[in-house]
């Protein structure tokens, strides 16, 4: 297996159904860091399929290191490779993200959709402590790794759900995967949401 072929199943692994929400995945905070190291970009980089200039490769490795490993890891997964240096020249890094298809389809026109729509699996949602009600995008993925239903009536549903770890300060430093009550409030359409720490823990802590 080459090294190009061999990072494209580390990062299909990475991967982490999210619960409660078909179809979708995501790829947990931290994760890329781990697979993406510089020296692994640098000796992937040397594939033909990146058509990167010899003279240029190393600085590419940098860039993508620093600057790039989400763009990097989604021009994999679309095999999108030979578009890397377009990436770099238009600045359209992990700093530039979300792109809008518009932007995209500058670019990468033949891709734009897809692209637009897996960058989301990099950006899960991250939960936060504080004091305010957070809005979340429709494209957002909430870092649920489990979700059951637990209770409810006419106007909601309750849920205990298990949260990455990786996307959550509420609880700091926590070694493991977080379990909490979600709410969801209905009149006919969901108004709002809150999640709090289960019983016997800290006290409950507003999610958004």
């Amino acid at each position: 297996m080459s090294p190009l072929a061999e990072m494209k199943v580390r990062l299909q692994r990475a991967r982490v159904s999210a619960a409660g929400q078909p179809l979708r995945e995501f790829v947990p905070d931290g994760c890329l860091q781990q697979i993406l190291t510089a020296e692994a970009v640098l000796s992937v980089l040397a594939d033909s399929s990146f058509h990167i200039p010899s003279h240029k490769v190393e600085n590419t490795a940098q860039i993508v290191a620093s600057e790039g490993r989400i763009v990097f890891a989604l021009l994999l997964d679309l095999s999108l490779e030979r578009e890397l240096g377009r990436f770099i020249e238009y600045d359209c890094l992990d700093h530039a993200l979300p792109l809008h298809k518009s932007q995209l389809e500058e670019f990468i026109p033949q891709a734009a959709g897809n692209f637009a729509k897996c960058q989301w699996d990099y950006r899960a949602y991250r939960f936060r402590k504080g004091q305010y009600h957070r809005k979340v995008r429709d494209e957002e993925i909430l870092p649920y790794m489990e979700q059951k239903r637990i209770g409810g009536g006419g106007f909601s549903s309750i849920y205990r759900v298990l949260i990455h770890p990786d996307h959550q300060n509420i609880i700091p430093d926590s070694p493991s995967s977080v379990r909490f009550m979600r709410s969801r409030l209905f009149t006919g359409a969901m108004l709002t949401s809150y999640a709090g720490r289960l019983p016997g823990t800290q006290r409950d802590s507003r999610l958004w």
